[in-house]
């Protein structure tokens, strides 16, 4: 779907309601993918308070513990040591993560949730 459309804006509004009826200073973004429709929370969210996103600061640390590639240096024939899991359509991850990065990723569908029964 559409980052910016009238259905993420609702659902964003009505999530961000519950909090925004508190005097608050900062809001920390919670998901990794938050960043993808920050426009609708600069829209959402009053001027004075700040949001804080920290993918950047998660991406920058993962860089250092996993050692940096340049993956738009192998062309998409090139198998690399990269799995990607999610939990819901693969095939549109899986073309969104080849051409944002011009490889062929190897992305596996998963479940969290619990294996457990609750009698």
């Amino acid at each position: 779907g559409q980052l910016n459309s009238d259905y993420i804006k609702e659902i964003a509004s009505f999530h961000l309601e519950k909090i925004l009826k508190y005097e608050l200073e900062s809001i920390v973004l919670g998901c990794s993918h938050f960043p993808l429709i920050q426009s609708i929370f600069d829209e959402l969210i009053p001027s004075h308070i700040r949001i804080i996103d920290p993918a950047i600061g998660l991406a920058i640390r993962l860089d250092t513990l996993l050692g940096y590639k340049d993956y738009s240096k192998y062309s998409s024939n090139v198998p690399l040591d990269i799995r990607f899991c999610v939990t819901a359509d693969p095939h549109s991850f899986s073309a969104g993560v080849s051409q944002w990065m011009r490889i062929n990723p190897k992305v596996d569908i998963i479940s969290l949730r619990s294996r457990s029964c609750v009698f």
